[in-house]
């Protein structure tokens, strides 16, 4: 995460899946479809693709914006695969986190 930042990189799309682990464990991170080099600290996506809505923060998904702290956002949500053993994040409505009550 650190050497993203330091190289004005966004990955948005951290996800368990996107990590790999080798021998002596050597932690790689792999996909770097949706990764972006910025020049602002902000990058705001147009088109309209694909988007891990699990994984993303929520101003990812409602404005487009991406920053490395929606990466962080992602981080936090791999911390939660690794301590559950790979459940799903918000299994039962991607959304229900974000609902109010």
């Amino acid at each position: 995460m650190m050497h993203l930042e330091a190289n004005n990189m966004i990955h948005r799309d951290l996800a368990a899946r996107n990590i790999l682990v080798g021998d002596g464990g050597i932690v790689k991170l792999a996909d770097f479809g949706l990764a972006r080099i910025v020049d602002e600290a902000i990058y705001v996506a147009s088109g309209g693709g694909k988007l891990p809505i699990r994984w993303a923060a929520p101003e990812a998904y409602t404005t487009g914006e991406f920053t490395i702290k929606s990466d962080v956002w992602s981080f936090g949500i791999i911390l939660y695969e690794i301590f559950t053993h790979g459940e799903t994040p918000y299994s039962g409505n991607p959304f229900q986190a974000f609902i109010p009550t």
